[in-house]
């Protein structure tokens, strides 16, 4: 059998291509060079606004695809589709199958469906394992079955592979599957003609590839495109099937992570991300921008399916990370009549948009985190519920590389834009950059007047650390929604169930167990001294620093128990194979960010205690978050931007975004769900109670800024290579942290 193998190069590509009705008419200038995508241009579209209509969901059916088909909207569960008009009214109802669960689904023109399933013969189907085979199933429009094709799972190449069905499209001659790094195509036979990879012929088994494949295309005109991409450059490449020898190739330009889908129009895609919802056109070259996708509530990495309906409408169908369909809804497009108030829908009076009527509230964040696409989610809700506020999100990161020359450059056109005056009603900064000058330049707000003039804020609703940690000096001018917490973990027996120690009493411990190589899982000298000495002498809140000689000399003397450097680490390859030594006592100790329940005595074999880091004082949590909200001093509506921190504060996604809520509400219906659940991942109640009972013990928090870890990593690394003394190197620590942050004000 023959494989023709595509290893995707990262480059610059994806060129914002189309126009469709819904996004207004092309002008005059519309023609563009199809053949140089540098000379694609930006039509100016006519002043549309779009009415949402949410489609209801059946509240008897949990759908996991859905597809739109002229005025029908096509829902699929594993067994079942129903059809329903574009109004929600549920028009049929069809059992695909009792017995056999399909993971995929593609529409055809004709009403005819195409499902595909994981037969696993005799063994036990669990996560990571190969089917014995995958059935691609042609059903009637009335649930007959038609034709049933059998692929062989072991001609999935050359390593036993899990193939995760992702997307399935079928044409008159082949079957297409896209998994996470591989798109395979069939014969009708079910014999696999070739494959594409994402991230090349050696990085087959390697799923943290720089590449992944996005989209998976079936145009009107029967053309079959593959949207692949490479994270950090945002490269795609667009190709066309099902020729892989003399395929053609286009390439398109964006600035940032996007994806495509088929409109439903020819020869028009759909492009969308963050900023908005794009129309393109392979033929023409030209770009269309028809909505802001946060002002209207839409969250692009959410999105399963778009498509333009009959009438112009736009359709789109969001989901879960579960792949479950949980929204529905179309935006109708219309012109504001330019002489009044009123709105003239494309054949039909309206009245205008409340969207176009509400207050704009400018968001400024400073951040390549990937838990953005919580906050993401968060606005696109606020815009979606709130009736007098819509939130406008502007990241001063190009890409979600995070490097210090990005950084440094986001913090840059930051600061030109607080120069020009143009100032954000939220500030949203990231954990390893300070507010201190922000503060004391009078450019954040305190938002203690703010709560305590809400009598539907309560601080008695969340964590009661969460308010003492962002205490500054009885103001308050940041706030998080979410968190994690760094803890130390050690057999209980080995070091009792109170929560906190000092210094002496951590250097004490681990001198009763003399024969371990490692103490904290993959810490070496240098990493526990930066740590000591942030907790120890590093203002979390101002980065000011101030040293204690003695405690600086108990500091190195308990660093020399830890190995000296990461290639000294022994047969241990990273931070999660230090968790199969945990139960021998080598490592004693593990440090790890809680951010969801989880029981560790699984890796010690026995009780554990989270103990916390040594501390000066109190037990040694702190609170880690990834997003702090301030309110700027210069904020036009200061009152609608705290309407939206109130309303992030108790945000249902914090349960489900990998962190844990400050909600005390939230953080109840979290543990609920882990000691309720019934699966292998079921935890008993104790367990949540005592990470719990840790949340509620916590004080302070794990607050940073990158240059003041630079100058900590340049002089701890000169003291280690014997160039200074641990006097000289405490003196120029405070010396070079004074000289910056003065430099800062």
């Amino acid at each position: 059998m023959m494989k023709n193998i595509l290893t995707i190069t990262f480059g610059v590509m994806l060129l914002l291509l189309g126009v469709i009705s819904a996004c207004g008419k092309a002008g005059s200038d519309s023609a563009a060079d199809t053949r140089n995508p540098t000379t694609a241009k930006t039509i100016a579209a006519l002043e549309i606004h779009y009415r949402e209509s949410d489609i209801p969901l059946p509240d008897d059916f949990v759908p996991i695809a859905a597809r739109f088909l002229n005025r029908e909207v096509f829902l699929f569960d594993s067994q079942t589709v129903l059809v329903m008009d574009q109004e929600g009214k549920e028009l049929r109802r069809t059992i695909l199958s009792e017995n056999e669960e399909f993971e995929a689904f593609d529409l055809q023109a004709d009403r005819s469906i195409w499902a595909a399933s994981s037969d696993f013969g005799e063994k036990e189907a669990i996560a990571g394992s190969v089917p014995e085979a995958y059935h691609f199933v042609h059903f009637a429009r009335d649930g007959t079955e038609l034709l049933r094709v059998r692929a062989d799972g072991a001609q999935f190449g050359d390593y036993e592979e899990f193939v995760y069905l992702n997307r399935l499209l079928v044409d008159d001659d082949y079957i297409y599957l896209m998994s996470l790094q591989s798109v395979y195509v069939l014969n009708r036979s079910g014999l696999l003609v070739y494959e594409l990879r994402a991230a090349g012929e050696n990085q087959r088994n390697n799923i943290s590839g720089q590449g992944m494949f996005k989209s998976l295309i079936k145009l009107d005109n029967g053309r079959v495109l593959l949207a692949s991409i490479v994270y950090g450059n945002e490269t795609y490449s667009l190709i066309q099937f099902p020729d892989p020898e003399n395929r053609e190739t286009e390439e398109i330009s964006i600035a940032e992570n996007a994806d495509l889908f088929a409109s439903g129009q020819d020869a028009a895609l759909f492009l969308a991300n963050n900023k908005g919802l794009y129309d393109l056109r392979l033929e023409s070259g030209e770009q269309r921008f028809c909505f802001d996708n946060l002002k209207y509530g839409v969250v692009a990495s959410n999105l399963m399916e778009i498509a333009v309906l009959p009438d112009d409408s736009i359709a789109i169908a969001e989901g879960t990370a579960a792949r479950k369909v949980n929204r529905l809804a179309r935006f109708i497009p219309f012109v504001p009549a330019p002489d009044s108030g009123d709105s003239t829908e494309q054949g039909s009076a309206h009245g205008d948009y409340a969207a176009i009527e509400k207050q704009a509230l400018t968001l400024s964040i400073i951040s390549s985190s990937t838990l953005d696409e919580w906050l993401t989610t968060a606005i696109a809700d606020f815009n979606r519920s709130n009736p007098y506020y819509y939130v406008e999100m502007t990241n001063y990161y190009q890409n979600n590389l995070d490097s210090q020359d990005n950084f440094a450059d986001a913090v840059s056109r930051w600061g030109i834009d607080l120069a020009a005056g143009n100032f954000p009603d939220i500030v949203v900064l990231p954990p390893l950059m300070s507010p201190h000058s922000y503060i004391r330049k009078g450019l954040l707000a305190d938002l203690n007047p703010f709560i305590d003039n809400d009598p539907d804020f309560d601080r008695g609703d969340y964590l009661p650390g969460l308010f003492e940690a962002l205490d500054w000096d009885g103001k308050m001018y940041e706030i998080f929604p979410m968190f994690e917490i760094e803890i130390l973990e050690a057999k209980t027996k080995d070091v009792g169930t109170e929560i906190g120690w000092t210094l002496d009493e951590f250097a004490a411990f681990i001198d009763t167990k003399p024969d371990a190589r490692y103490i904290i899982g993959d810490y070496t000298k240098a990493r526990f001294i930066r740590k000591m000495v942030r907790n120890y002498f590093i203002n979390p809140l101002t980065g000011e620093a101030k040293f204690d000689r003695e405690i600086f000399a108990k500091i190195l003397k308990t660093a020399e128990r830890f190995p000296d450097a990461d290639q000294e680490m022994g047969g241990y390859g990273g931070a999660m194979d230090f968790l199969w030594g945990l139960k021998d006592g080598d490592p004693l100790m593990d440090s790890r960010n809680v951010k969801s329940f989880i029981k560790m005595e699984n890796f010690f074999g026995e009780e554990t205690t989270m103990k916390g880091w040594p501390s000066p004082a109190g037990n040694g949590l702190q609170f880690f978050a990834w997003h702090y909200f301030s309110i700027s001093a210069q904020a036009e509506n200061p009152d609608g931007a705290w309407a939206f921190l109130k309303y992030i504060m108790y945000h249902a996604e914090c349960r489900y975004r990998h962190n844990m809520p400050v909600n005390l509400a939230l953080l109840d219906e979290m543990a609920k769900y882990d000691y309720e659940r019934e699966d292998a991942f079921r935890l008993s109640k104790s367990v949540t109670d005592r990470h719990i009972a840790i949340f509620k013990a916590t004080r302070s928090i794990d607050r940073g800024n990158r240059d003041v870890l630079r100058i900590l990593n340049e002089e701890i690394d000169s003291y280690l290579s014997g160039q200074k003394s641990a006097d000289d190197v405490a003196a120029i620590i405070e010396n070079r942290i004074g000289i910056y942050l003065a430099e800062q004000e």
